[in-house]
């Protein structure tokens, strides 16, 4: 019976370890990122140490961004870029009280009992602010987005 356990324990084991690298083979970190992305990230984030990550945005996966992660203000974060070094989106986590209460009171009414899985501020441009929402509804991952005010957006599968 123990050496039962002992090889389920390996077999377990050995199983996750192989799970948690391919998890972290899509997630690999950038080393080569375009002189003009890092030179523009110096610029808006003088003195933070970034990791940077690469993907595609956009429609039919269109355009290639650079995403540096890093923390600001103790708090994780990511800057967006084009290819070209302009900034697209600047993305903070937040606190759940940092939520607008509107969207507070909308996630209670329709959402009750539902937990913040996660919750962030993006900036893209000036002034087009929105809060994203992370919850689960029928184990899949949703995210409902509001505006600056609370207001709801939308609704996007995760």
């Amino acid at each position: 019976m123990k050496s039962q356990s002992i090889k389920f324990l390996l077999v377990f084991l050995f199983a996750s370890s192989f799970l948690n690298a391919q998890i972290i083979k899509g997630q690999k970190p950038l080393e080569n990122v375009p002189p003009i992305v890092n030179a523009a990230f110096i610029n808006q984030f003088a003195g933070k140490d970034v990791t940077w990550f690469t993907r595609f945005q956009g429609r039919y996966n269109g355009e290639q961004v650079y995403e540096g992660r890093f923390l600001f203000d103790n708090r994780y974060s990511s800057a967006v870029y084009t290819k070209n070094g302009s900034l697209v989106a600047f993305v903070t986590a937040i606190e759940y009280t940092e939520i607008p209460k509107y969207a507070r009171d909308y996630l209670d009414v329709n959402f009750p009992g539902r937990a913040i899985i996660d919750s962030v501020l993006v900036t893209r441009g000036g002034d087009d602010v929105t809060y994203e929402i992370g919850i689960y509804l029928d184990n899949q991952f949703v995210v409902k987005v509001f505006s600056k005010n609370g207001e709801f957006i939308k609704g996007v599968r995760g």
